[in-house]
Formats: C-alpha cells, sequence, structure tokens
C-alpha cells in the first residue's frame, strides 16, 4: 500500500502526535505511515476517547466541550461525531480554504466551522471568543492531518499531575524511542480502565521520569548531538488553562546517556537510589516516583549548585559512599559537558584538591577537613587555604595551592573572585572526600561530621 508521505513540522503539539501514531504503528518514520495504519490507529483511538482514563486525558486537553465529555450531549451521538474529527484528513480542503497555521495545507472545517478552536486544539481561544484570532475570523485555520496529530495526544501523551506532557525534541528520533518506552503502559492503564470502569493511578513528577525514561533509553540516544528536548506541561482545562515549560538542554540528555557506562555508572546508581522518596513510590515499572536527583539533573545547568550541595558532597561523605564508588568522575564530567568549565580550570581545581588531601593525610588533621568543610565566604576558604599551605611547606612539601592555581580557580582579577568561586569550592570538596576515602583515611581517623550546619550560612560573596 502507498504511504502517506507525512514529515515532522516542527511544532510540539502535532510532532508529538504523529510520534504518537508512528509507534503505535511499529515504525521508525512518519513518512512510512499508510491509510491501513492511521484506520487502525483511529479505532484504537475511538475507544480511548470513551475509556475512564482517555476521558480524563480529553478533558484536561480539549476541556469538557470536545464531543466524548460533552455533558449534554446525546451519547449516540458522541461516537459518531468524535469518528468524523478523527477522519478530517480524508477530505480534500478546498482550493480556496485558508492554509493550515501548522503545515500550510489548505484547512478544513467542522460542521461549516474552523476546527481550530480551544476545544480541539489545546491552549486556543474557544469557539465565541473573536479576539486574537487573525483578520477577526473565528478559529485557527487547521487541516485534518494536523487535527488528527494533535487527537493522538489523547493516547500518547502521558497526564501527569493533572496536566498533560507534550514533548518536543530536536532530534525527532529520540522523540520516538521516549514514546516507544511510555506508550505500552500508556495503553496498558487505557485496557486496566476500560475492564475495570475505574480511574488508574495518578502519575506524577514529569521531569525525575523524564530521566528516568533517558536512563532506560540511554544506548539508543543519538551520541554525536543528542540535541534538546523540552517538556511541556500544560493543561486545557476550563478551569485554568495554563502550561509550564522546562528545557532539558542536548550536554544534559548526552550526560545521562554518558553516565550509564562502566566509569560513571557506580556514582549514578548510588545517587539515584539515594535520592528517591519513600513516600512517593513507583506507579509502575516505566514510571518512577519522585526522584530529587534526577530533579536536579533534568533543571541543569541553572541547578548545579543543589546538585553540588544536595546529592554530590552528601554522597562523596564517609558513610554513605559504597566501596569503590568515586563522585568526583560524575562530577568532573557535569562539570566539562554541562557547566562547559574551562579544562585548565578543572585541572587546577583537581590539584588543589588533591595536595589538600596530601596535607590531611600527612598531619592526621581532622579539624582541617571539618573546617574546610564548613568555610563559607570568600576570605574564610582563602584563608584556610593559606593555613593549609603553610603547613605543607612545613613538612616539606610544595604548597597546596600555587598562585597560578589559585587564581585560575577562584578569582577573576587580583583579588576579585569569582562570581562562581563556591561551585569551584564544592568541586575540590568532592575531590578532597573522593581521595580521602580512596586512601583509606577515614578509616584510620574516624568520620568527621559533614553534616551542613544551615543556621552558619552567611552572604557568599564576600
Amino acid at each position: 500500500m502507498a504511504t502517506l508521505g507525512w514529515t515532522w513540522l516542527g511544532h510540539p503539539l502535532v510532532d508529538m502526535g504523529l510520534g504518537v501514531i508512528t509507534v503505535f504503528s511499529e515504525l521508525d518514520r512518519p513518512e512510512d505511515l499508510t491509510p491501513e495504519h492511521l484506520e487502525r490507529f483511529k479505532t484504537y483511538a475511538l475507544d480511548t476517547f470513551f475509556s475512564v482514563a482517555g476521558r480524563k486525558n480529553s478533558i484536561v486537553l480539549f476541556t469538557t466541550n470536545f464531543p466524548a465529555t460533552h455533558p449534554s450531549m446525546n451519547a449516540e451521538v458522541k461516537p459518531g461525531k468524535v469518528r468524523a474529527l478523527l477522519d478530517l484528513h480524508l477530505e480534500a480542503g478546498r482550493s480556496d480554504a485558508p492554509p493550515c497555521t501548522f503545515c500550510g495545507a489548505p484547512s478544513a472545517t467542522y460542521e461549516g466551522k474552523p476546527i481550530g478552536v480551544r476545544d480541539r486544539i489545546p491552549l486556543f481561544p474557544g469557539q465565541e471568543i473573536v479576539n486574537f484570532y487573525p483578520y477577526g475570523r473565528l478559529g485557527i485555520p487547521v487541516c485534518g492531518r494536523c487535527l488528527l496529530c494533535v487527537l493522538a495526544l489523547v493516547v500518547g501523551a502521558p497526564l501527569v499531575s493533572g496536566r498533560v506532557m507534550v514533548l518536543e525534541a530536536e532530534r525527532p528520533e529520540l522523540l520516538l524511542e521516549l514514546l516507544r518506552w511510555w506508550l505500552p503502559m500508556l495503553r496498558e492503564r487505557i485496557h486496566l480502565s476500560q475492564a475495570s470502569g475505574k480511574d488508574p493511578d495518578t502519575l506524577g513528577r514529569p521531569l525525575s521520569n523524564v530521566v528516568h525514561a533517558l536512563v532506560q533509553i540511554q544506548d539508543r540516544i543519538p551520541q554525536d548531538h543528542p540535541g534538546d528536548l523540552t517538556v511541556y506541561h500544560l493543561s486545557n482545562s476550563g478551569q485554568g488553562a495554563d502550561f509550564q515549560l522546562y528545557r532539558v538542554p542536548s550536554a544534559t540528555v548526552g550526560l545521562v546517556a554518558a553516565a550509564q557506562r562502566a566509569a560513571l555508572r557506580p556514582a549514578w546508581v548510588l545517587l539515584s537510589r539515594r535520592g528517591r522518596d519513600p513516600k512517593s513510590p513507583d506507579i509502575h515499572p516505566r514510571w518512577t516516583g519522585r526522584n530529587s536527583f534526577y530533579e536536579c539533573i533534568a533543571q541543569l545547568p541553572t541547578s548545579f549548585s543543589d546538585l553540588v550541595r544536595r546529592h554530590l558532597i552528601p554522597a562523596a561523605a564517609p558513610g554513605a559512599r559504597e566501596p569503590g564508588v568515586r563522585i568526583w568522575p560524575l562530577a568532573e564530567a557535569v562539570l566539562r559537558e554541562v557547566m562547559n568549565m574551562e579544562s585548565q580550570r578543572v585541572e587546577a581545581a583537581r590539584r588543589i584538591a588533591d595536595q589538600l588531601a596530601m596535607e590531611i593525610m600527612d598531619s592526621g588533621d581532622r579539624r582541617l577537613l571539618d573546617r574546610l568543610y564548613r568555610a563559607r565566604t570568600y576570605s574564610e576558604v582563602r584563608r584556610l587555604l593559606i593555613m593549609a599551605s603553610f603547613g605543607s611547606v612545613r613538612r616539606g612539601n610544595a604548597p597546596v595551592a600555587s598562585f597560578q592555581d589559585f587564581v585560575s580557580v577562584f578569582e577573576e582579577a587580583d583579588d576579585v573572585p569569582r562570581l562562581d568561586w563556591r561551585l569551584s569550592w564544592d568541586l575540590i570538596l568532592i575531590r578532597l572526600l573522593d581521595q580521602l576515602a580512596a586512601s583509606d583515611w577515614f578509616s584510620r581517623y574516624g568520620a568527621p561530621d559533614l553534616r551542613d550546619d544551615e543556621d552558619s550560612d552567611e552572604e557568599e560573596g564576600a
């Protein structure tokens, strides 16, 4: 059978739906879709609209005014009206019809009116509102093909915490892989709701589950340039249409994939296990509960300070780590791949940390480690490094921090600290704890109390 030649259009609502149809049809490219594929999908989608799970999705996506959920519409006519909307792509648009807003093809109408209104396209104005439409027309021109793709979201867009999660991927193959991970679970939930007549368990935590899914598909993420991933967490409900947007940069997607390989995986596994919230259990093997580590990863680079202070340093502390697990390699990967820190600065931070570790091991000074960990101001960090350097020189060793390394890591100019000096200091602490643990220093001298004293936080720029 001849293919339809449908392609990606670059709009998140349409492309997400097209991806759902493609994955449902067990294809690798939307260009390979045939009329037979569409017929099978539309039959399934029609049943989904009238399942308990599908009705909930439909209300969030299209409001209660959509035919399947319209409260005052005769139940006997509802399936026919939904099928008519699903079949609009079969109608040839008039040559004089306005072009579709999404693809430029001739637009379609439904019952004599444009189909681009709020109860068919999420976040568009309603049918009775003329303001904000081009040329004073009622509704946005949309073709039947693009409408079908948007309606497909009922099948394949997860309903998460009362909102629908729509993904936009710079690399379409990444979108398809994520949908391949989620769609079996979503179809299972639809079938269970059809059989039981009850709502399935509520899904939560969109960002935790984006990272969880990336971990599961890591061997199928494009290696050269995974591409950015944008998460739209939206509701078109009549109670208040709104959406939140989260952007997961290509570098973060690549980091998640790289962290599953041998060198970084032990640290990733430890951190992901520590990040799990015992009060937020997994809903399904393909849908995890809240994971604070995953939430930080998803919001990099803005969440980097939280990642370091709440996850990397506590995991590097004695008593938290597992034998042989090093946290520094993962921290270094985040620095280089996501934070774009210069290699020279990373290496300088590593040298300072290694020299500090040598000084503490030679002196057995656990009090110095306590003071280093609790340093909160730039002047305090500088003073402690000078003191440690004096001690190192007295023992016949090199200073803890050379002038060049100190300036490279901490200063913009003479006596002017970098705005992100605290980031560098936290990384030095991670490397320091890693080195002390690797040398078995804590078993000989005991583990100091490295819990944060929140009341001691001072202004970090002084």
